[in-house]
């Protein structure tokens, strides 16, 4: 049995409202692309699909598709979009009905698509999908997902085998495709009531994107009117009910009184590619139902579970079974290899945690069992701390898809149709908040600490002088780029300050600006030695350094270390003015004597004499000087070799 498979690669267009992009990842441009595509509704040899995966933060309501794909061939007769937990065909599907508004994108054979929901769908944030798209060609496949930016470089795709139908393969390159909050084209309101008979209900119609639409409902005679509902959620409890056309809407008013349906029922198969379930929909009450159960080649169907009990439907025959509508069903069809066996694994996380046990069997936390097989877990937490949820995936080989919740009860009933790994989550009663700095004494944090479970924390964190803060980190992760934070925790949790350096200008000014000049300073990095000069000017002299107005010091040069950002200022005082030398005179007589006279009123000056000059060989003369009129006279009447004589004031 040949089954077809596709997913599908998106790109962000221009928007005709101001629709919110939940998730994008662009077009890288050009005409490359990955076949998703099949030759009519049969399918061929030739084709081939694609899935990529996406995550946003939050819960939001997905109501628009847009993507790019490239096609040499005949344009598509039609889309099939689906999103799913899980890279395999199944979950919410969607037809577009016809060529999902083909856009030329102006390069040949490129084109954008668009899609408005039928109704919104509820992404929950943290959790993984998978995007499927794949056109339907009357002729040869050729349509392609454009190539894009912004993903995890890595798609799935299903792809002709060697032997066999087909094959799966992961394969690198992401796909272009956006997802947006609201749509861009004229949507429709549709109202309905419940139970019908409960009163009348006005306002529906279609609308312009982000026009306000206002809805109003009145109950019947001796009913009250309830709430506004949409897929099931309430979005207003008012009978006059206003918001904005941001997509098309079923909504439902909801009256008191005897309840005559409608009811839904649902029925899903587990796992999608083992079977197909087919009957579901919305009935009145007391309709019976008929439920079309098909396993694929090779499978069984092995029983009927509701939250996660075993459930028994009465047969009709030919794989039909019946349901009388008489309230809201969830109803799971369970497909397995009855034959064979499958590993059940179960996980506690974190370790060390709790335990787990399978059908009260002491010490047994995996084991393989029989498909059809409905087998208990039971979670017991270890002291200090308390039982979360049960998750079950691991992602990419387990057929469940990426891990997701299946329950907060710790005893877990369980349908084995596939080897899986179903993982007990604990949490501390007291979780612990541990806080560090990168690199050491880059910074403080505060905020560190003990907490009771689900406490509200805030943590901060100050950088060091030359510092600036980057981010917080929980291991190599970057979880903040704010300082300050605020989050509820619920774990032990070790986040990390991190800092970097950052490069200091250093600048030197002179006061007043005619006092001199500085040299050294400049921009320089975090650390490093800076030395600075203070020349004075002619006929001034250095005083000392000031920062910031407060004297920081008279040596000169100074040399430090930048840590910081640091402005100078070299003070210059005027010099007093120099004292002129006296002038010594020398004159040598008949009789080779030499006599040495200098003013009386240089007072404090000491003759010298020196034999070579040297600047070291300086010693006060010998010679008796005497007053002579208005001059000081000394007289040397023998020199040996060559002598030399100065004045100088000590």
């Amino acid at each position: 049995m040949k089954k077809l498979f596709l997913v599908a690669l998106f790109s962000l267009l221009l928007l005709k409202i101001e629709a919110a992009v939940i998730y994008s990842q662009p077009a890288s441009g050009g005409s490359t692309g990955y076949l998703s595509a099949r030759f009519g509704v049969g399918g061929s040899a030739y084709d081939e699909y694609v899935w990529d995966s996406f995550t946003v933060p939050t819960n939001t309501t997905l109501r628009e598709i847009q993507w790019r794909g490239t096609r040499s061939g005949v344009a598509p007769a039609d889309f099939q979009i689906s999103i799913n937990t899980i890279a395999i065909p199944g979950g919410t599907g969607w037809s577009t009905g016809g060529i999902a508004n083909e856009t030329p994108t102006g390069t040949p054979g490129v084109y954008d698509y668009r899609f408005t929901l039928p109704v919104g769908f509820l992404l929950t944030g943290g959790q993984t999908y998978w995007l499927q798209v794949f056109a339907t060609q009357n002729g040869m496949p050729d349509w392609r997902l454009s190539g894009a930016v912004g993903g995890n470089n890595s798609h799935y795709a299903q792809v002709p085998a060697i032997t066999g139908d087909y094959r799966f393969i992961v394969t690198g390159g992401d796909v272009a495709f956006t997802l947006l909050n609201a749509a861009t084209v004229p949507v429709t309101i549709t109202l309905n009531r419940s139970p019908a008979a409960g009163g009348t209900v006005t306002g529906g119609g279609t609308f312009s994107p982000g026009d306000s639409v206002s809805v109003t409902a009145a109950p019947a005679s001796g009913r009250t009117f309830l709430n506004w509902t949409e897929a099931g959620l309430v979005v207003s409890a008012s009978s006059n009910f206003t918001f904005a056309a941001d997509g098309n809407k079923t909504l439902t008013a909801n009256f008191s009184g005897p309840n005559t349906g409608p009811y839904v029922i649902n029925a899903v198969p587990n796992p999608g590619v083992y079977g197909t379930v087919g009957g579901a929909g919305t009935f009145n009450a007391g309709e019976v139902v008929d439920l079309d159960v098909t396993a694929a080649d090779g499978l069984s169907f092995v029983g009927w579970t509701e939250n996660e009990e075993l459930v028994t439907l009465p047969i009709a025959g030919g794989g039909i079974f019946q349901v009388t509508a008489s309230s809201d069903r969830n109803l799971i069809a369970n497909f397995a290899y009855p034959a064979y066996t499958s590993f059940i694994n179960g996980v506690v996380s974190p370790t060390s945690t709790g335990t787990i046990v399978i059908s009260n069997t002491a010490g047994l936390s995996g084991g393989s069992y029989y498909g059809g097989t409905l087998i208990t877990l039971t979670a017991t937490p270890y002291p200090g701390y308390h039982f979360v949820n049960w998750k079950q995936g691991l992602g990419l080989g387990d057929l469940s898809g990426a891990p997701h919740i299946v329950s907060t009860n710790p005893v877990l009933k369980h349908m084995v149709c596939y080897g899986t790994s179903l993982t007990a989550n604990f949490q501390p009663d007291y979780p612990v908040l541990t806080l560090g700095v990168a690199p050491a004494a880059s910074g403080t944090v505060n905020g560190a600490g003990t907490y009771a479970n689900g406490s509200t924390v805030s943590i901060n964190a100050t950088p060091s002088v030359g510092y600036a803060f980057a981010s917080w980190k929980s291991g190599t992760t970057v979880v903040s780029t704010s300082p300050s934070e605020t989050f509820t925790l619920t774990n032990h949790t070790t986040l990390t300050a991190n800092f970097v350096a950052k490069n200091n200008t250093i600048t030197a000014t002179a006061a007043p600006v005619a006092g001199g000049s500085i040299t050294g300073g400049g921009v320089v990095g975090n650390g490093a030695t800076i030395t600075l000069t203070a020349i004075p000017a002619w006929g001034y002299a250095f005083n000392n350094w000031t920062l910031g107005g407060t004297p920081a010091g008279t040596n000169n040069p100074v040399t430090f270390d930048a840590f910081g950002d640091y402005a100078f200022v070299a003070n210059f005082t005027v010099a007093p003015s120099p004292v002129s030398p006296p002038r010594l005179e020398m004159l040598l007589t008949d009789t080779n004597a030499v006599i040495i006279t200098w003013p009386a009123d240089a007072v404090g000056f000491v003759l010298q004499e020196n034999p070579d000059f040297t600047t070291t060989n300086w010693s006060d003369a010998s010679t008796t000087v005497s007053l002579i009129g208005t001059n000081n006279q000394a007289v040397i009447t023998s020199v040996n070799g060559s002598e030399f004589f100065r004045l100088i004031k000590p």
